[in-house]
C-alpha cells in the first residue's frame, strides 16, 4: 500500500515536471488543443519516462520485483490522466478531458518516441490503454500484487 501512495505522489511530481517541459510552466494550455507536429524527433524521451515508472519501484520492492508492477502501472496511469491539472488552465479541464479522451477522434495528437520506434497517440488509444491500465491494476490487487 505504501508503494501506491509514493506512486501517486510521485505520479504529480513528474507531471509537474512534464508540464515545465512541454508547455513552459503550468496551467498553460487552452482550447484549441494542440495536435501532433508532423515531424517529431526520435530522442527516446519515453523510453526514459518508462524507466522513470519502473526503476524507483524495482528499487523499492527489491528482491520481490513483481511487486513494482501495480505502481509503475499506477505512475503511468495517473501520468496520463491527471497531467492536465498541472498543464491546462483549470477552467478548460473538461475540454481537455473530453478531447483527449475522445473514443472517436484518430488524430495524432503526440508521439510516443521509443528511441527504436515512434507510436502515434490518438484520444482513442488514450481512451484505450487507460481503460486497459484500470484493468490490469484490478487484476493485480484481486490477486494481491497491488
Amino acid at each position: 500500500m505504501l508503494e501506491l501512495i509514493i506512486a501517486a505522489v510521485y505520479a504529480q511530481a513528474l507531471n509537474v515536471f512534464e508540464s515545465l517541459v512541454w508547455t513552459g510552466g503550468l496551467w498553460r494550455l487552452k482550447p484549441p488543443f494542440p495536435r501532433a507536429e508532423e515531424k517529431v524527433r526520435n530522442e527516446g524521451y519515453h523510453l526514459a519516462l518508462a524507466l522513470a515508472y519502473v526503476l524507483p519501484f524495482t528499487v523499492l520492492t527489491w528482491p520481490n520485483v513483481l511487486k513494482a508492477l501495480a505502481p509503475s502501472i499506477l505512475v503511468w496511469l495517473l501520468n496520463d490522466v491527471t497531467w492536465h491539472f498541472w498543464s491546462v488552465y483549470p477552467q478548460y479541464w473538461i475540454s481537455w478531458i473530453k478531447f483527449y479522451f475522445n473514443p472517436r477522434d484518430t488524430g495524432v495528437v503526440w508521439y510516443a518516441r521509443f528511441l527504436v520506434c515512434m507510436v502515434g497517440v490518438t484520444p482513442r488509444r488514450m481512451l484505450i490503454i487507460t481503460l486497459t491500465r484500470i484493468a490490469v491494476l484490478v487484476v493485480l490487487a484481486v490477486a494481491g500484487l497491488a
